[in-house]
């Protein structure tokens, strides 16, 4: 019991330290971080669309709406992968709750996967025919490199800076 008591708390206080660096880390909106940051990833692309300042600053307000719109969906995210990762690591599993975990952490996925879409959408009523011609081919590289996952959460590197 009093083991029991102690794997609770000690989940609980990880959940409130994690929130609490989540919510600095979106705060600044990850855009002021040095190399592979969400600012040189606009950098990059910026450069590659030869985007006029006027399209930059549409793009970077819709960028970051879309962090201040995903907040609690990533929060919620960091929360039931923790959440899970703490559910595996139990000497007896609990098959029930991992299974509906990984269902709520499925359903958050998609809806950031919705709302990356939708960004992304609003991105593109910004650009020339030239320039959208040009966004359709690119990779949209994201975290650790998987096409596909362009503009996500920089998860732990916000919160280490």
């Amino acid at each position: 019991m009093k083991k029991s008591y102690l794997v609770v708390v000690s989940l609980v206080v990880m959940m409130l330290v994690l929130g609490i660096a989540f919510q600095a880390s979106a705060a600044k909106g990850c855009f002021d971080q040095g190399k592979g940051g969400k600012k040189q990833h606009l950098k990059m692309m910026a450069q590659k669309l030869k985007l006029t300042p006027d399209q930059e600053k549409e793009i970077l307000k819709i960028k970051q709406k879309f962090e201040r719109a995903t907040l609690s969906l990533r929060h919620q995210m960091q929360t039931k992968k923790l959440a899970l990762k703490t559910l595996w690591q139990e000497k007896e599993l609990n098959r029930s709750a991992i299974e509906k975990t990984t269902k709520e952490l499925v359903r958050v996925k998609i809806k950031l996967t919705e709302k990356r879409r939708e960004m992304r959408e609003q991105m593109k009523k910004v650009l020339t025919p030239e320039q959208l011609e040009i966004f359709e081919k690119m990779p949209h590289q994201g975290k650790h490199g998987k096409k596909g996952k362009s503009f996500r959460h920089c998860g732990s590197k916000c919160m280490a800076h």
